[in-house]
């Protein structure tokens, strides 16, 4: 649409005339950050799985009498837990898009509600669509000493604030992607002291696959801003208290 208005604009038949004009000036300044801003919406929605409350959405549009339970506060899952970070505050439209959509078609929306079979068998519905979300890998896993310890959280916990953060903190990057460098800056725009490792030859290296440079770049000024120490080809090796010891 916007290309086809420049185009009839400047073939002359309207007449008008922007060359040499300050028109013209803002019509660039347009068309330059217009299309910043919708691949930075773009861009976050196409990361987040909505198959639940899109299925409600679609249902209800065929004409199904359909009820949605969220075990959550409110709608949007993970995207609520992403939109606390700095960098990812688009995350919440998510959120605020399928609540209104609820609203708007017509879906009875149950919140901190959980299923159990009692409940299904007492509704008695025709299908039963079931998003069961996800669980952090435990950090055992990892199998570094130390990492059983409570002052040893996930990215989750801090971003919801269910875990207790010091004056210090250590963030691992060890997917390469947002979730270790937005956390640092969650970290860091409190007044925290954060230094992000990665055993990667930089801080979140995947970041580029999955944002562009409208959301990375501002990320990482805000990271060198608030001093935060980014220090890659580096690894846990061990965790004692709150002390750890890296390799490079």
């Amino acid at each position: 649409v916007i290309a086809l208005g420049v185009i009839l604009t400047w073939s002359g038949k309207f007449g008008i005339n922007l060359y040499n004009t300050a028109w013209i000036i803002f019509v660039a300044y347009i068309a330059r950050y217009m299309a910043f801003s919708l691949k930075s919406n773009s861009a976050a929605l196409e990361q987040v799985d909505d198959s639940l409350e899109e299925a409600a959405r679609v249902a209800r549009l065929r004409g199904h009498e359909v009820s949605l339970y969220e075990k959550g506060a409110e709608l949007g899952g993970m995207t609520n837990v992403a939109a606390k970070a700095p960098s990812r505050l688009d995350f919440a439209e998510v959120g605020r898009y399928y609540s209104y959509q609820m609203k708007l078609t017509g879906v009875d929306v149950h919140l901190n509600a959980e299923v159990t079979p009692d409940m299904v068998k007492r509704e008695k519905p025709d299908a039963v669509v079931i998003a069961t979300g996800s669980i952090p890998l435990p950090l055992t896993m990892y199998k570094i000493p130390g990492a059983d310890q409570k002052n040893v959280v996930q990215v989750r916990d801090v971003l919801t604030g269910k875990a207790e953060i010091g004056k210090k903190a250590l963030v691992v990057d060890e997917y390469q992607t947002m979730q270790a460098a937005s956390t640092a800056d969650f970290l860091a725009s409190q007044g925290k002291e954060v230094e992000i490792i990665s055993q990667d030859y930089y801080v979140g290296t995947r970041i580029d696959n999955i944002v562009d440079d409208n959301i990375r770049w501002p990320l990482y000024r805000r990271l060198l801003e608030n001093n935060v120490v980014l220090s890659p080809l580096t690894q846990v090796k061990e965790i004692s208290g709150n002390t750890v010891t890296v390799m490079n």
